[in-house]
């Protein structure tokens, strides 16, 4: 069955199935670091389990294209600004080796940020705004 781009919020078009791949990859990048980083890593873990609940409610919901769109737009930007401050402080402070589990994590998180993150861009043209 072909994949057909889904309407990422706030204009954008995405793949779905890289969209969950990504961010599936990070979650799990994450939770073998456990071990290393208990504490920053689960603090990661609880921000994308933010993002699930928030799907899970639009998805109990019945809620339709747009509402869900608006839903992402404003409730899941604050959770990804979060994520993205912490993972670039993470990496400057340099406390974690690239090749390290956490290290690992940081970097695939960052180098996939932008398609981790296409439900929190901004509204951009004409008379439309940003919902919230």
């Amino acid at each position: 069955m072909p994949t057909v781009p889904i309407r990422a919020s706030c204009g954008s078009t995405v793949n779905p199935s890289l969209w969950l791949g990504a961010k599936a990859h990070a979650r799990r990048k994450f939770y073998e670091a456990r071990d290393q980083a208990p504490r920053q890593a689960g603090f990661i873990l609880r921000q994308i389990g933010h993002l699930y609940r928030l799907e899970a409610v639009l998805r109990n919901a019945k809620a339709g294209p747009r509402l869900r769109e608006a839903v992402r737009c404003a409730q899941s930007a604050t959770i990804y600004r979060r994520i993205e401050r912490t993972l670039a402080h993470l990496k400057m402070a340099g406390r974690y080796l690239p090749r390290s589990s956490m290290g690992k994590a940081i970097d695939y998180a960052l180098g996939n940020f932008p398609l981790l993150g296409v439900y929190h861009r901004r509204w951009q043209g004409g008379d439309r705004q940003q919902p919230g």
